[in-house]
């Protein structure tokens, strides 16, 4: 019966409710005479659980790298739900400034020249102001990624002139060819 409380309880939001709704049970079966002690007894047992947690999420959020091969607004996101776990478990980073600095190095290796830029930029940056500048520039390298498609289909049509002497070489040519084709005979001379 111990057993099944303890991985009942194992969520630790669930952890007040359920003591509060099942203290008369547990009193009958526990040799735990009042909540207090039950709830010392299970931080114990299961506070190295949330040591390791904690240690999870660090190692998220420091092999966090962003990748080519995905957009980067998505990858942004998975950042932020990152940070969103490491504020649930009680982590405290320095600051906004501090977030902000961590993504700058996080972007992926075609943003270089776009991390440069804000990184020299004297003027502080919050969160959502860098989520908003990568969103243009998102939006501004697929607009030139199609542009540039475009452009190698249009080049791939691309009608060249030819110079005019030698087309009408090749017309006087054709001509005196022509008129000795369609008429074989000659003409007599007198």
């Amino acid at each position: 019966m111990h057993q099944i409380l303890v991985t009942i309880l194992i969520g630790r939001q669930w952890l007040p409710w359920m003591l509060g709704s099942i203290q008369i049970f547990w009193a009958r079966t526990s040799p735990m005479l009042n909540a207090k002690a039950l709830w010392e007894s299970l931080e114990k047992k299961y506070k190295t659980e949330d040591a390791s947690k904690k240690k999870f999420v660090v190692g998220k959020f420091l092999d966090f790298k962003m990748v080519d091969s995905k957009a980067v607004m998505n990858q942004v996101q998975e950042f932020q739900l990152i940070l969103h776990d490491i504020h649930a478990e009680g982590m405290v980073l320095v600051g906004e400034s501090f977030q902000v600095a961590a993504l700058f190095e996080k972007f992926p290796p075609t943003w270089r020249d776009f991390k440069y830029c804000l990184k020299h930029k004297r003027k502080k940056m919050k969160l959502k102001d860098l989520i908003v500048r990568l969103r243009i520039e998102e939006d501004n390298r697929q607009s030139k990624k199609k542009a540039s498609n475009y452009h190698y289909e249009a080049k791939a049509n691309v009608v060249e002139q030819v110079d005019d002497i030698h087309v009408n070489t090749i017309m006087e040519t054709r001509n005196t060819n022509f008129f000795e084709d369609v008429f074989p005979y000659k003409v007599a001379q007198e």
